[in-house]
């Protein structure tokens, strides 16, 4: 299983506890990443900040992913995907990479089926370009991945899997990335921060969805464990994952998010609270 490590919050502020790290953190982790050769990461085309820092590091050295946001007005256009395709290249061009690890497409939930074939035509052709070595959806909801066709030929899926958000590892589910021949990425697996801080985040939340919550941290409390490592585990145990993304706020807890993924150590976990109530798990729908 592989780690790699969002940079959504590198030199910019991010979720829902506005999370920024600095150049001086950045540069830090990065060569803590090239160390240790964990060397993947994650970002997207409309929170790349951290690339300004290539006069410092050769991003060369790395295997990065990004995404697409895709525009509804963008499939009515008779040369659907040449802006996006012109933004790559110059993105592997001022940032010397040779290409990017993966592309996803972004906001896969919000695109309508009829334009799917479009759609993945124009991404099945920037690993023609050698824009990409693999392509793939990032999605919220199980049900958008039965409407991928396996003939669309997709490389990888990056899904939210956490403790409390285990709809992607439903029997059926699984059934489906395996007849695919799928990856399977998982991000979110701290849901923004909300399974590893019980006091800071609270308050943001309603009456009903303080519940899962409050039931999950008391378990914590209650068994003395460490959350994150329990995370860690939960996700470790489920060996349909390929790899993780993880968020990080400092080089500190890199290095114990990294020493708790290598470790043979196990933590317990809560097996019964869990939802599939988009509401309480989806971080999108969440309001302060």
């Amino acid at each position: 299983m592989k780690l790699s490590i969002g940079t959504a919050n590198f030199l910019k502020k991010y979720g829902i506890l506005n999370t920024h790290v600095s150049k001086h953190e950045v540069l830090k982790i990065l060569k803590f990443i090239e160390k240790k050769k964990l060397n993947y990461l994650d970002t997207a085309i409309q929170y790349d900040n951290f690339f300004k820092l290539r006069n410092n590091i050769d991003f060369n050295k790395f295997y990065i992913s990004t995404k697409i946001n895709f525009k509804k007005n963008d499939f009515k256009k008779d040369n659907f995907g040449f802006e996006y395709l012109k933004i790559l290249k110059k993105k592997i061009k001022v940032n010397k990479i040779k290409k990017f690890e993966t592309i996803y497409i972004h906001n896969f939930d919000e695109i309508e089926r009829k334009n799917h074939k479009k759609l993945f035509l124009f991404m099945n052709s920037l690993k023609d370009l050698k824009i990409t070595n693999k392509i793939g959806v990032s999605i919220y909801h199980p049900k958008f991945l039965k409407s991928i066709k396996k003939k669309y030929n997709i490389d990888i899926v990056q899904v939210p899997i956490n403790i409390v958000d285990r709809r992607f590892l439903s029997s059926d589910i699984k059934s489906i990335i395996k007849k695919k021949k799928l990856l399977l990425q998982a991000r979110s697996i701290f849901l923004q921060g909300t399974l590893l801080n019980s006091k800071k985040i609270i308050k943001y939340f309603n009456l009903k969805k303080k519940k899962i919550f409050y039931d999950y941290h008391k378990w914590f409390y209650d068994k003395k464990i460490d959350k994150r490592k329990s995370c860690i585990n939960f996700i470790k145990d489920q060996k349909i994952i390929d790899s993780i993304v993880v968020g990080i706020e400092s080089l500190g807890q890199l290095k114990q998010i990294y020493n708790d993924f290598i470790s043979k150590s196990r933590k317990n976990y809560p097996k019964n609270i869990f939802s599939n109530n988009k509401s309480l798990i989806d971080s999108r729908r969440w309001k302060k």
